[in-house]
This record gives C-alpha cells, sequence and structure tokens, in this order.
C-alpha cells in the first residue's frame, strides 16, 4: 500500500510540474522564455535583433532564475534582462522595405568578453549590427543586417582575410538588386587601440568611441566626406567626445565607391564592454535619424 501511495504522490507531482511548464511556456506576454518560443517556432528566426545572437545563452539573475542574456551589469557583476531587451525582443521586421543596410566586412572582430562561469560569451561586430538595426528600426527607419558568413566563404574559396572587403562588396552588390530601396551603407568594424584612447565619458556615462574611416581610393571621395562632416558634425555637438579623428588611406576604397552614403564606422576597440557599445549605437542611431530625416537641430 505505501508503494502505491508513494507511486500517486510522484505521479501527482509529475503532473503538477507538466502543467506548470506548460503554463510557464504559454503566457505569450509575460514570460521572456515563451515570447522566445513562440516567436521563433512561429518562423520569425530571421527577425533582425540583438537576441539572435543571444538566445542560446542563458543565465540566472537575481530576480528571474532563468532569462534570456541581457546586458551585462558591471557594477553587480551578473546578467540581467532590462526593460530595453525586452522592447528589443517585441520589434517586429518592419514591413516597408529597407532604408539601410548593415554589415560586417570583418565578422569576428570581438568586444571585451561577458565573464559570467559557463555563460561566458563574447560580443562581437555583429552583435552591434543587430543593435543598431533594432534602434533604427525603433525610430521608423527599415533596416537589415548581412547574416551570410563572410569567413566561410573565405575558407570555401581558399581566400585569405585580405579578400574580405571583395566578399562583402559581392554581398552588397547582391542586397542592392535584391531591394531596390536600400540607400545607406554602414560597414561596422571594431579598432585595436588602448581602452583610455577608445572611450569617452558623457553625461555619467561610458561611451566607446566612434570613428570614421574613409579609403580614398575612388571618385566619389569628396560627396561621400560631405556626409561623414555631417554625421560627426552632430555626434560632437550632441555627444561632446565621442568621436575620434576621420582615419584616411590612401590605396584602399573600402567599398565606400558604391554609394555616397556608404561608410566605414569604428565603434570602440577591443576593450570595450557590450554595454558601452550599445550607449555609442544609440547614439549614432540618433545621427542617422538626423540625417535621414532631414532634421534641422
Amino acid at each position: 500500500m505505501k508503494q502505491i501511495y508513494k507511486l500517486l504522490f510522484c505521479l501527482f507531482i509529475f503532473v503538477f510540474c507538466a502543467f506548470y511548464l506548460e503554463k510557464l511556456l504559454t503566457k505569450d506576454d509575460n514570460n521572456i522564455i515563451s515570447y522566445i518560443v513562440n516567436t521563433f517556432e512561429s518562423g520569425s528566426k530571421k527577425s533582425n535583433n540583438v537576441l539572435k545572437m543571444l538566445l542560446d545563452n542563458m543565465t540566472k539573475t537575481k530576480d528571474n532564475p532563468i532569462s534570456v542574456l541581457g546586458y551585462y551589469n558591471e557594477k553587480e557583476d551578473y546578467l540581467i534582462v532590462t526593460d530595453d531587451i525586452l522592447d528589443i525582443i517585441k520589434v517586429n521586421n518592419n514591413p516597408l522595405e529597407p532604408v539601410v543596410y548593415i554589415f560586417n566586412t570583418h565578422q569576428i572582430e570581438k568586444y571585451s568578453a561577458i565573464k559570467n562561469g559557463i555563460y561566458d560569451f563574447s560580443p562581437t561586430v555583429m552583435t552591434a549590427s543587430y543593435m543598431l538595426s533594432d534602434e533604427l528600426k525603433k525610430l521608423g527607419i527599415p533596416s537589415i543586417v548581412e547574416e551570410r558568413n563572410i569567413t566561410n566563404e573565405l575558407k570555401k574559396n581558399n581566400l585569405d582575410y585580405s579578400y574580405s572587403y571583395r566578399i562583402s562588396k559581392e554581398y552588397l552588390e547582391n542586397k542592392q538588386k535584391e531591394y531596390n530601396s536600400l540607400a545607406y551603407y554602414i560597414d561596422i568594424h571594431r579598432d585595436y587601440i588602448k581602452r583610455e584612447s577608445s572611450i569617452a565619458l558623457i553625461d555619467g556615462k561610458t561611451y566607446a568611441k566612434i570613428m570614421f574611416t574613409v579609403g580614398k581610393n575612388r571618385n566619389n571621395l569628396e560627396e561621400n566626406l560631405k556626409v561623414i562632416k555631417k554625421l560627426e558634425t552632430y555626434l560632437e555637438k550632441k555627444y561632446p567626445g565621442i568621436t575620434r579623428s576621420t582615419y584616411y588611406v590612401n590605396e584602399y576604397s573600402y567599398n565606400q565607391e558604391v554609394s555616397n552614403n556608404a561608410f566605414l564606422i569604428e565603434i570602440g576597440s577591443d576593450k570595450n564592454t557590450i554595454d558601452e557599445v550599445y550607449y555609442s549605437i544609440l547614439a549614432l542611431a540618433d545621427a542617422f535619424k538626423y540625417l535621414i530625416g532631414g532634421s534641422n537641430e
């Protein structure tokens, strides 16, 4: 008889846990895990948002035993899901055709790693690209991020790293054919400099410094520079100290010949944390809203 009671008790616990888990994973609006499961099962895995980069990284927080990885809280030394992340999750693909194409010729460039036990991970410039895409969409500017793997393409064709710009140009031109609406092209990189040279303290927040790299070997240099200077002027006026001096390279074009609105932007260095990069992404999105929207600020 006691064995029957034990069996019934175990069955009750199993049913209770199964019922609770089912409820947990079907609360569409209030549970972050549920949202991810439902969203990705519904076929929107191709959505351009930062969580695409972080989906597999789960961690414990003070308020939520299991949650999707949020931004690293350096002061408290743990990872949290912030309201900003929740907003990003709810940003769906803009139904309008994209105006901005964001890509990374050097996709494997990393930022400072997040150290959190078994959940360590290294954000990359692609993480920054997804962030920028999300913020532009919030501002009403449709954008897309290039997801094809340039490193794999190089390996497949037995090409060395120096051919990365050739591959990224092919990808860019493919996207131009796919979307006639594209008008702005942003190649995001990060530099390799000392930390003290890569940060700016603005209103109590630490930003990763932004630098425009300009390839001079092309015919549209002057027109492109006018646009770059407009962005730099706006950024420095609103976020004093955020930019580094424009870096010029005589022998290359860096694919900037494709448009007067093509940019190679270095956001911080390998020493920057992802939250510092995120603050700069917010500033950069603001600057492009100014540029594209024609604000008179």
